[in-house]
């Protein structure tokens, strides 16, 4: 094939790039040395560790190809399917994960998951002391941490700027060598915070101390993004006012399911008042609607809707100033449900409160400047039925939204919730 090859090299690439499919990717590694720098790249570009096997197959391909290293943008290090941080295989396993970690140089995204029933100072010291480096390299850019009890709160001393940081159900423990009244040298453009379920200690003692101080790290955060609950409404307000001049985005994730004829929802999105943050130019409003039957999604929408319209009127003074507002629904069905996607595209559309929204949202914003996105999300593996669906929604929907859609300013997506789509339609 390389020696009758007329396509050039850089059209190739472009090819390999459009890709969708990890098989694919291993073929194509297999069939040219023209295909194989790139194919790698992608095919190595986002790696786990979660068990021992792996791990050390990872260590032994670094070690004898130290190009490989060089491919890997993302890690995900997990030890959740250990009980017990001592247990000889996970003992073996960290003992792999510096060196790993060193080798990584390209790395621009770690994703570390601990579990709730470990803490961090259960790990191998030079385990800890390889992620402290990690976390202050210049070139990381995104930090994910997940299930985390205990981390040393010397975290926020790391000499480090990143764009993205997650806390999730995860927590901080005040050392003897931190001090929250001193400068912290740890900034991040992103803040994503997202409560659990069994969280062993208060998470809000050092963040707290964190954000209530002045010109602390929160007050440089331009994008705000919140699960609100009863657990982190106290440091989910402490954020917003330490970030008041600095937030330009706000994300707030919101979730709706029904339990014993009741629609309950995490905490209602009109509790926020966004109207004291004077450069907020984007609101995202993420809602999630859990369900099992076609009568839950039946029941709940009415209630979301009214929320969204009190939400919408509660912040009137800050969706005026805003120039996007993204709605995203999705649609969280369990495995016990059958019904199908285009049965609720359908209620969907029947619902009147839309055209109330479309004229509330008119009213507040009437400059015309306002983008209004409204994406629906469902669990679709294939890519027919999620370019079926989307057209089905756009086509259902647009009538609902006459004002924003004489304007210009409606868009209506959808997309798969499907973590690994679309690869599950060509594997």
């Amino acid at each position: 094939m390389d020696e009758h090859r007329e396509l050039p090299q850089e059209i190739l690439d472009k090819v390999l790039d459009n890709i969708l499919s990890t098989s694919s990717f291993k073929n194509c590694a297999l069939a040219s040395r023209s295909l194989l720098f790139r194919s790698q790249l992608h095919l190595f570009s986002q790696i786990t560790i979660d068990h021992l096997d792996r791990c050390q197959q990872l260590f032994v391909m670094l070690t004898e190809n130290h190009r490989l290293s060089a491919y890997i943008r993302k890690l995900t290090l997990s030890f959740r399917t250990y009980w017990w941080l001592s247990d000889p295989d996970c003992l073996a396993m960290q003992a792999n994960i510096p060196p790993i970690i060193d080798m990584l140089a390209s790395l621009r995204s770690f994703v570390f998951i601990l579990g709730l029933h470990l803490e961090w100072q259960d790990l191998n010291q030079q385990v800890s002391d390889a992620l402290f480096q990690l976390f202050a390299r210049s070139s990381l850019l995104s930090i994910h941490l997940t299930d985390i009890c205990c981390i040393p709160a010397t975290f926020f001393n790391v000499p480090g700027t990143i764009d993205h940081l997650t806390l999730q159900n995860t927590t901080f423990e005040a050392t003897s060598d931190f001090n929250p009244n001193l400068p912290l040298t740890l900034s991040f453009k992103c803040l994503e915070m997202i409560p659990g379920v069994g969280t062993l200690r208060d998470p809000r003692e050092v963040l707290m101390s964190i954000a209530t101080r002045p010109f602390s790290c929160f007050s440089l955060i331009t994008d705000f993004r919140i699960s609100p609950s009863e657990s982190n409404v106290a440091i989910v307000l402490a954020v917003l006012k330490a970030a008041t001049r600095s937030l330009t985005t706000i994300q707030v994730n919101h979730q709706y399911r029904k339990d014993l004829e009741v629609i309950i929802p995490d905490m209602r999105v009109s509790q926020f008042n966004l109207a004291d943050l004077p450069n907020l130019r984007s609101i995202c409003l993420v809602i999630s609607v859990v369900y099992v039957s076609f009568n839950d999604v039946q029941d709940i929408i009415p209630s979301l809707c009214n929320d969204l319209l009190d939400f919408l009127i509660t912040n009137a003074d800050a969706v005026r100033h805003i120039e996007n507002l993204t709605i995203v629904l999705k649609l969280v069905c369990s495995p016990m449900s059958s019904v199908d996607y285009s049965d609720i595209l359908v209620l969907l559309s029947e619902i009147g409160l839309w055209r109330k929204l479309d004229e509330t949202i008119s009213s507040i914003h009437t400059s015309g400047r306002l983008r209004v996105n409204l994406v629906l999300s469902f669990y679709i593996y294939m890519l027919q039925e999620l370019v079926g669906m989307r057209t089905m929604w756009q086509d259902m929907m647009r009538p609902q939204f006459p004002i924003l859609e004489e304007r210009g300013a409606l868009t209506l997506d959808a997309e798969s919730l499907s973590s690994g789509f679309p690869e599950e339609e060509y594997d």
